[in-house]
């Protein structure tokens, strides 16, 4: 199976990879990591990787639409 990161994403684009039994936790400020893996954004410029505990660098989540 080919890996997704071959090739670098489109400019608007960012790729999420969570180990497993971990998560991105939005805590209404920031994303923190959590559980006992890591987190890594990958874009077309860099890839971060975040250790639990660490602010992960990613936008705010939409609102939700009323209706």
């Amino acid at each position: 199976m080919e890996s997704v990161l071959v090739e670098p994403p489109a400019e608007d684009v960012v790729i999420v990879g969570i180990d497993e039994r971990s998560a991105a936790l939005w805590d209404g400020r920031a994303w923190t990591a959590r559980g006992p893996g890591r987190i890594t954004v990958v874009t077309r410029r860099e890839r971060d990787v975040y250790q639990p505990g660490m602010i992960v660098q990613l936008p705010a989540p939409l609102a939700e639409p009323d209706g």
